[in-house]
């Protein structure tokens, strides 16, 4: 049936107007599904992102489907509903001209060595980062009403990129950054972030969590998973990061101002590729 059709598969016809069923073509009171039939079940499951997933006899108290083996924590819905978890970055974006600034200086990087980060003012956002890790989707919501209310804490900061340096990564290759003076404002951002986020962040990430293309490289999840023991509190160490290789005619420092938090899709190499929500600050 097309979705905006009404069937009466739930026996209750208050769901039947706002369900959708799935069924499997078998008898489940002694045996699990085949694994194509969990993963064709999983396949349309995921065109409803967001929607509540409930067993035939939650809507129905006269059937047993869907059978006593899909009940309990790690039954039926663990089995055909797992968790979608994103990997984010919680961000501050720099003003207008420190993002040109930090573009401009990505695209020559480019065109020099190679093209694995090249900025964009939209596809690949210039950034500080204040925490990653992955969330759940579901958990997006309440995220955004944590990071309003924080962004409500503060007003315009005015910041210095004091240098501009590369520095070697696991691979051996070099990346670029902007490194950024850690003021007490930035430190206790940081700080309110991490903490107040705490509940929702985990680091057990996987490759599908990640915005792509392009393809995610593995240096990536090493980066997500070591954020917290590695770069957050006072291991901090805020900067904007521009690019494989390092120009020698950059110049430094620069004082800009940034007041814009957000809450970003995180890419390869830990770029922002798409915002999903922001906030401005006082």
């Amino acid at each position: 049936m097309q979705d905006e059709q009404i069937g009466w598969q739930a026996g209750n016809w208050e769901i039947n107007c706002r369900s959708i069923a799935i069924c499997f073509l078998d008898d489940l009171k002694e045996k699990e599904p085949t694994k194509e039939a969990i993963q064709a079940a999983q396949d349309i499951i995921q065109k409803y992102r967001g929607c509540k997933l409930l067993g035939h006899k939650e809507v129905n108290e006269k059937t047993s489907c869907p059978g006593t083996l899909f009940w309990g924590e790690d039954g039926w819905n663990n089995l055909l509903n797992p968790q979608n978890k994103i990997a984010i970055d919680i961000v501050l974006l720099p003003d207008e001209p420190m993002t040109n600034r930090a573009v401009e200086v990505s695209e020559r990087q480019s065109q020099k060595f190679n093209d694995k980060i090249v900025l964009h003012k939209e596809k690949c956002l210039p950034h500080i980062s204040l925490a990653m890790g992955a969330i759940e989707e579901n958990d997006l919501p309440e995220v955004n009403r944590i990071l309003q209310e924080i962004a409500s804490q503060f007003s315009l900061f005015k910041l210095t990129a004091d240098s501009y340096r590369g520095n070697k990564i696991p691979s051996g290759e070099t990346v670029s950054e902007f490194t950024v003076e850690k003021t007490s404002d930035l430190q206790t951002l940081h700080e309110m972030v991490m903490t107040k986020l705490k509940p929702f962040l985990s680091y057990d990430i996987s490759v599908d969590m990640v915005f792509s293309p392009p393809t995610v490289e593995e240096i990536t999840l090493y980066w997500i998973k070591n954020y917290a023991e590695k770069s957050s509190f006072e291991n901090f160490k805020p900067h904007i990061t521009v690019g494989f290789g390092e120009l020698g005619d950059v110049s430094a420092p620069i004082a800009f101002t940034a007041s814009t938090l957000a809450l970003c899709h995180l890419g390869n190499y830990c770029t922002c590729r798409k915002v999903l929500f922001s906030a401005k600050t006082n």
